[in-house]
């Protein structure tokens, strides 16, 4: 049994870099790796990057665990402010 077997990570920034080799480990490890990143196929987010989220989903997957890429939306903030008390 791996060490991780049964748990869940999520790792931001797992498209290259720290946070790929981090999900690549958690993975070896045998947790569930949920990946976010913001370049995806057909939509790279820095010029001349070739790497994606979900090639780092497929690193996880290939080490017989299991792992999601996703690109987060982003939520438009409220441009009404809370009224202070008092």
């Amino acid at each position: 049994m791996k060490d991780l077997e049964g748990r869940v990570a999520v790792v931001a920034g797992a498209t290259r870099g720290a946070g790929r080799g981090i999900a690549t480990m958690l993975g070896e490890a045998g947790a569930t790796v949920y990946c976010t990143g913001r370049s995806v196929r057909g939509q790279p987010a820095t010029e001349g990057r070739p790497e994606t989220i979900e090639e780092t989903a497929e690193l996880v997957n290939e080490m017989a665990a299991e792992a999601c890429g996703c690109r987060p939306t982003t939520v438009p903030k409220s441009r009404s402010r809370p009224s202070s008390p008092g």
